[in-house]
Parts: C-alpha cells; sequence; structure tokens
C-alpha cells in the first residue's frame, strides 16, 4: 500500500495503521520484538527515530497484516499530550472553593520533585496521559487551605491528588469544574462531593452548600485570595 493522498497529492491524516497489526520497521529501521532498531550507532527505541522526523511527515512502516508484510505510509501527527510541556508566557490558573485549591497538572508544576522523587499518579499522567474529547487537563488538588468548612481533611499539601468526578459528574478539565461548582452553588442545600484518585487508591471530600459562601470569603481574606476565589482566567466563567 503507498501513501494516502488527496487530489491535490498532499497527504491525509487518516491513521495507516489498523488494530491487529504488528510493526516490522519503521522509517527504513528494522525493529526487533521490543521495537528496538539501530540508529545513531546504538540500540534505541524506534520512538528515536520518530523524533528525527518532523510533523507532518510520511513515514513508511513495514506491517504484517493478514499473514504478509505490507508496506503502508502514516503522516506523523502532533502529540497529544495530557499534561502539556513547555508553556510560556502563561498566567498560572487556579479555582478555590472551600479551601480546596485546584490547579491542571503541567511540567512545569511537576518540576517542583527530581523526575525519580515525583508522585507515581503524576508521573504516570505526565508519560502516558492523551488528550481525549472527555478529558483535556488533568486537575488536581494543589493545597487544602485550614478552615472550618474543611475540617478533618488535612491542610496544606495532601498529595495532589488528580479530581475524578463531582457530584457525580467527570470532570473534562479547570473551566468545566468551576462551572459545576458554581452550578451546584445555586441551591442552598446539599453538597459538594469530590471524588479523587491518587497513587494509594481513590477518596473523597464532601463540602456542604450552606455555609460555604460565608467560608470562601473568610478563607480569601486570612490567606489573600481574589474574592472571586479563582484567577482571572475564571473570573467570568459561567
Amino acid at each position: 500500500a503507498g501513501p494516502q493522498g488527496d487530489a491535490d497529492g498532499e497527504f491525509t491524516a487518516e491513521p495507516a495503521l489498523q488494530s491487529g497489526d504488528v510493526l516490522l520497521a519503521f522509517d527504513g529501521h528494522n525493529l526487533d520484538e521490543n521495537g528496538f532498531c539501530d540508529l545513531l550507532g546504538r540500540r534505541l527505541h524506534f520512538a528515536a527515530a520518530r523524533d528525527l522526523r518532523r510533523i507532518g511527515a510520511s513515514v513508511p512502516l513495514s506491517v504484517w497484516r493478514d499473514g504478509q508484510e505490507q508496506l503502508v505510509h502514516q503522516v506523523l501527527q502532533p502529540a497529544q499530550y495530557l499534561v502539556p510541556r513547555g508553556q510560556f508566557d502563561t498566567r498560572p490558573r487556579f479555582f478555590a472553593v472551600g479551601g480546596l485549591v485546584f490547579q491542571p497538572l503541567s511540567h512545569e508544576y511537576l518540576q517542583g520533585w527530581h523526575s525519580h522523587d515525583r508522585p507515581a499518579h503524576l508521573q504516570e499522567l505526565f508519560q502516558a496521559g492523551h488528550l481525549t474529547p472527555d478529558r483535556t487537563e488533568a486537575v488536581l488538588l494543589s493545597q487544602v487551605l485550614a478552615d472550618e468548612v474543611s475540617a478533618g481533611y488535612d491542610s496544606g499539601w495532601v498529595g495532589a491528588p488528580i479530581v475524578r468526578a463531582i457530584n457525580g459528574q467527570e470532570v473534562r478539565n479547570l473551566a468545566h469544574l468551576a462551572d459545576i461548582v458554581r452550578q451546584a452553588r445555586l441551591r442552598s442545600e446539599g453538597f459538594l462531593t469530590f471524588d479523587f484518585g491518587m497513587s494509594c487508591g481513590p477518596f473523597r471530600i464532601v463540602l456542604p452548600l450552606e455555609g460555604l459562601d460565608e467560608a470562601d470569603t473568610r478563607i480569601c481574606s486570612i490567606y489573600g485570595l481574589p474574592p472571586a476565589c479563582c484567577s482571572s482566567h475564571y473570573m467570568f466563567a459561567s
């Protein structure tokens, strides 16, 4: 099979690989059973060969399909990392409620640790997390600001757990989290139930809606947060 092209001769981004394909060679480099090849005088994983090609390049792949070896071409696409790399000239984003401070997981956040000392659940997301329509950011609980509304849930850094859902609704990103919280707060009674995941397993934090406005005002005053309890990115979010 040759490269897939459109009427203008441009390669399309349609995936050339199919489920069940066995990759035998990448860009002319024969692969062993572990995906390693001879490259630059060393034995390296074929990902190194991939990184030598530009985004949009059409790369020949040798695959075993339907009982025979076939040649296909794949147009290399931009990486779809869940955790962004190398952010520049961006202001940190955060959203707080009841003393719970949330922010997106980023490479810059992880650089506070040596790569071997990072929390395992965060490092796994950094290395293996990919964007999906249902999840465009990994949102973490960066700290808990001590207050009576969150009494019993510790304070300060609590292991950076990842938010999974609020009141049973899965969280796509930090803006979505802010919207879920604000919609829930339109009710005067009930609770905000946060479900988290981390290396030691899942856990839950429950905040009462009653008295939450007063608690946020108190927390903002004590800890010097903006009155809206968030960075400017979410000041006017619906």
